[in-house]
């Protein structure tokens, strides 16, 4: 949080046109309609999504009372090629790939059939282009980035192939299924996702297969 209260902090001083605010799906918690829309309620259930939902919440007290041009991107759950899938919160698709390339066993926790919104690496630069090269001032706006599906963690191990997984207890702070309504984004920025969950997967895959 500290860091991002600096960048404001200096961008508003030295007239810097536009921040970008990569912000998080976690913010909502466990949403109880999908998909989910910008306006839905919050209920961070983590310090991660807290601090994101706190990053937000500067951003809106800039732009009020500084006037400084803010956007908040609330990524849903990015993937895609040189992502870490060694740490302990690594991304689930990162981490099976991972378990394809050691001939490993996959570890899923809870029963597998919680569901995200995956989304490729590319379709969330495509995003924070469109974000930042938009004429209109955006002044503490936020838009949720996705492809709008849901894909569960089950099915993700049956595309890939990986060995039988390994089912755990479910993590605290883990929701059950997460979509995003990518309405608002589409509508404004005219962003489309240009790969496909499918497209995304097999890129995916044979990046880690190769290195």
């Amino acid at each position: 949080v500290e860091g991002t209260v600096n960048i404001l902090d200096v961008a508003q001083k030295h007239n810097v046109k536009r921040v970008i605010f990569s912000s998080s799906s976690s913010v909502y918690g466990g949403a109880e309609e999908l998909p989910i829309k910008e306006v839905d309620s919050l209920d961070p259930k983590s310090p991660y999504a807290l601090q994101k939902k706190i990053g937000e919440e500067y951003c809106r007290l800039f732009s009020n009372i500084y006037n400084l041009d803010t956007v908040c991107l609330r990524y849903f759950n990015v993937f895609g090629p040189r992502q870490r899938a060694d740490s302990a919160y690594a991304a689930v698709i990162s981490a099976f790939c991972n378990n394809m390339k050691n001939n490993t066993n996959p570890i899923i926790y809870g029963d597998g059939e919680q569901s995200r919104d995956f989304c490729f690496v590319k379709n969330v630069v495509s995003a924070n282009i469109l974000a930042a090269t938009h004429k209109a001032d955006f002044f503490g706006e936020i838009f949720n980035i996705g492809c709008g599906g849901r894909i569960t963690i089950n099915s993700i191990c049956n595309s890939l192939g990986t060995n039988s997984p390994m089912y755990k207890e479910e993590r605290l702070g883990d929701v059950k299924h997460s979509q995003a309504d990518i309405s608002k984004i589409c509508n404004v920025l005219k962003y489309r996702p240009l790969v496909s969950y499918e497209e995304g997967l097999k890129s995916t895959l044979e990046w880690y297969l190769n290195n």
